[in-house]
């Protein structure tokens, strides 16, 4: 029956089996590779930022504390509405977007930042410029039905969205990590799995340990050119 290995013995088995730890590694951190540079479409993301500001009338033109705290509570009613099918359907018609709004819905997201009158209406799509045309028109969308509905006119448009340069999904350097801790952790399976099952004595060490004894000498190897044998 075998000893309990400690750490020494768990690094030698690593050292020995280094070339199936790595080749594992570098297999697994290749398919990861090839799905997030060749098989998974990229997707971009690019959103406009709006705010929600107090109407000025002629003899006020400036904001108290009570003005900016109804401010803040309209942003959540504000962000429940820039997902409503009625800022949806008018812009998927805008734009002759024919697909069904709870899809389109999911590509939307609408983002309300604490203790601010900010919101950021962000779109995700396969196509970069498509995704920033969407974004600028939910958001036009949106003010006009804050007009139409509630008789309005404090939403203004801090950024518009722009056509990102590169893509929001997949994030390949997170997958190429995931995929490289995923290979290691296989391939040390792998590796500990074969010594598990490999009964070879090759060292001294190997009968100290297997058959507990002690050794009292080894006989030297030596490789010359043209001949190989014991020399004894």
């Amino acid at each position: 029956m075998r000893e309990t290995y400690g750490l020494r013995e768990y690094l030698n088995i690593i050292w020995k089996q280094k070339i199936t730890v790595t080749a594992v590694t570098l297999i697994i951190m290749s398919i990861g590779a090839a799905f997030s540079f060749f098989l998974i479409e990229p997707v971009y993301e690019s959103g406009t930022t709006l705010v929600i500001n107090r109407i000025e009338n002629e003899t006020e033109r400036y904001l108290d504390f009570d003005d900016v705290v109804l401010n803040q509570k309209l942003v959540n009613t504000y962000g429940k509405l820039a997902k409503s099918d009625a800022v949806m359907k008018k812009s998927m018609q805008k734009l002759n977007i024919s697909m069904d709004i709870e899809e389109f819905r999911k590509n939307v997201s609408v983002t309300i930042y604490p203790d601010t009158e900010i919101i950021e209406i962000s779109v995700l799509n396969t196509n970069a410029r498509d995704a920033a045309r969407i974004a600028n028109d939910l958001a036009s969308s949106f003010i006009d039905e804050i007009k139409r509905l509630m008789e309005l006119e404090n939403v203004r448009i801090i950024d518009a969205a722009q056509v990102p340069s590169s893509p929001a999904k997949p994030e390949k350097m997170v997958i190429m990590i995931v995929t490289g801790f995923i290979g290691m952790m296989v391939g040390l399976f792998i590796a500990f799995y074969r010594e598990y099952l490999d009964y070879t004595i090759k060292t001294p060490q190997d009968i100290e340990r297997e058959l507990g004894i002690k050794v009292m000498g080894v006989v030297p190897n030596y490789k010359q050119t043209g001949y190989r044998g014991r020399t004894l």
